[in-house]
């Protein structure tokens, strides 16, 4: 594997909490039609004053692995980015306090490569108008459907309930230029095209 990602690349496993190479990960995907199993690896840079890391999508060729995809270099912190497989599913997650940004990519069989399906954003707004209640918002964005779900939750400190859910939908074109293969891809926490900010954030907590 490591050699099939060399010579920038290389994979360390690093279980002590705090360390740069918690980010890291090797994890089989989804069978993918005509190439099997795939492995997803996030390698480090190997440049250790370099803190990068980047996605690889490897599968079988012969007696060794071949590159079938990939992402753009990301810079971890301590927060993320972080990744994680799910089937054929790839989840890039930066958490930030009391909430998450996440991109999530799908094997795209046509294309022979990841493409961005869906854009996710939670948070969580405490004493928002009252301070007994925590407002819960969620911004889920399909790629395929152009379609951006907007979802709130109002939930009470005192008795852990939540008392009131709204959830609408609206249509909403996706911005020209925006990157939608993995080998694009940016880092979910400065993904702003619809997540953290804006009128669409404004109206999600009015009651």
């Amino acid at each position: 594997m490591n050699y099939a990602i060399a010579p920038r690349y290389v994979f360390e496993a690093d279980t002590v909490a705090g360390t740069y190479h918690k980010f890291n990960l090797i994890a089989e995907a989804g069978i993918v039609r005509g190439r099997g199993k795939m492995l997803v690896v996030v390698a480090g840079n190997a440049d250790s004053t370099v803190e990068l890391n980047k996605i690889f999508v490897l599968c079988r060729n012969n007696d060794g692995l071949v590159i079938v995809d990939s992402s753009a270099a990301f810079t971890v912190g301590e927060l993320g980015p972080r990744v994680d497989v799910k089937g054929n599913l790839i989840l890039v997650t930066h958490d930030f306090e009391k909430g998450l940004n996440r991109l999530v990519y799908v094997y795209n069989n046509t294309l022979g490569r990841y493409m961005l399906q869906k854009l996710y954003y939670s948070n969580e707004v405490t004493g928002y108008g009252d301070e007994d209640h925590a407002v819960s918002m969620v911004q889920e964005y399909s790629v395929p459907r152009q379609a951006l779900t907007l979802k709130t939750l109002f939930r009470s400190f005192t008795t852990g309930q939540i008392d009131k859910v709204k959830k609408r939908e609206i249509a909403q074109k996706l911005p020209p230029g925006t990157a939608l293969s993995l080998r694009k891809m940016a880092d979910p926490y400065d993904f702003d095209v619809f997540l953290t900010e804006g009128t669409l954030y404004e109206r999600m907590v009015i009651y």
